[in-house]
């Protein structure tokens, strides 16, 4: 569904091009995500704190599944039938102000995945 890149040699993380610092961490926790009620991310618990969504958050979508095996063949007319693959979003400490960008992959139970964090 998405690609996790890394830095050779420092595992789950990724260098920034222009001066070759480590500004992404890709990982595999999970948080608990509350949404409003068309699904998009509102609030997060995650790493033993209170987080609430402060951007708009991105939706990144993906080939459905159900389209996968007929990958090999192009659709006739219009594109391929996406699903929401995950969201990005800044998510800001309740109490301490402290943010991120985080990458969630969405999941159909409150426990999502973060896979990326931006610092």
């Amino acid at each position: 569904m998405f690609e996790r890149p890394t830095v050779p040699g420092t595992p789950g993380r990724v260098a920034d091009r222009r001066n070759g610092s480590a500004m992404m961490a890709v990982i595999d926790e999970t948080a608990l995500v509350s949404t409003d009620g068309e699904g998009v991310p509102v609030a997060l618990d995650w790493r033993g704190g209170r987080y609430r969504v402060t951007d708009r958050p991105t939706v990144w979508t993906c080939t459905s599944a159900w389209w996968a095996p007929l990958e090999p063949f192009p659709p006739t007319f219009g594109r391929r039938p996406v699903s929401i693959g995950g969201w990005r979003f800044q998510a800001t400490h309740v109490e301490t102000g402290g943010s991120f960008v985080l990458d969630v992959v969405a999941s159909t139970e409150p426990c999502w995945s973060v896979v990326r964090v931006y610092e």
